[in-house]
């Protein structure tokens, strides 16, 4: 059963099931992500260790359903049977669904491929380093045009997201910019340790640290 909107556009068209499919995919990204963080920090000491670990697990788990999402509403791209649908925006002649994933993607692998030039050449990156590593970089900005994808969506699909939305209308908007925000919280949380803390917050952090 359909939810009409005052606009008469229903929450279950194809471009909403659409990113609420890919946002859902991308929350196991950003899961998996917060997990690895968790492992290296408290059981790896700040260790690189080992690659094939349950928190790799979900988060590679997140990224392959994210990208096979991305493939199948691409797949005019390989298959001529396959015709593009009108939501789609023509990049360098080429239709494209969620085209800043695409070129997420494409901007990810550099990003993965150059880091494991990059260690294999100048070794394991340690403490900030890990933060402002080149290739790092590169591959967190791939990951956030994965990640905000559904926002484009909902940014250029008028008659899907009218300008008077329930919450469920807008979930998945809302969910991809929370995940991008906490992309970014991730990334920067080593830089925390260079931010000057006001004075008066420095008692309130001192006793919240007393064991």
């Amino acid at each position: 059963m359909s939810m009409q909107s005052s606009s008469g556009s229903t929450v279950d068209s194809p471009v909403w099931r659409e990113d609420i499919v890919f946002s859902l995919c991308a929350s196991t990204v950003v899961i998996g992500l917060f997990l690895d963080g968790w492992n290296h920090i408290n059981l790896q000491n700040g260790a690189l260790g080992s690659f094939f670990t349950p928190w790799h697990g979900v988060l590679y788990a997140g990224f392959t359903a994210t990208a096979s999402w991305l493939a199948l509403r691409n797949s005019h791209l390989v298959r001529s049977s396959v015709a593009p649908q009108p939501q789609y925006h023509a990049y360098f002649g080429l239709p494209l669904r969620y085209p800043f994933a695409v070129f997420g993607v494409l901007i990810a692998t550099v990003g993965m491929l150059g880091d494991a030039i990059w260690h294999t050449v100048f070794g394991e990156e340690k403490g900030v380093a890990r933060v402002i590593s080149p290739f790092h970089l590169v591959l967190f900005s791939g990951a956030v045009l994965l990640l905000g994808a559904p926002i484009r969506s909902g940014w250029y699909a008028p008659d899907v997201y009218p300008a008077r939305l329930s919450f469920k209308r807008f979930f998945p908007e809302v969910l991809s910019l929370t995940l991008v925000t906490a992309s970014v919280a991730f990334r920067d949380r080593g830089l925390a340790k260079f931010a000057r803390v006001p004075v008066h917050l420095r008692r309130a952090r001192s006793i919240g640290s007393i064991p």
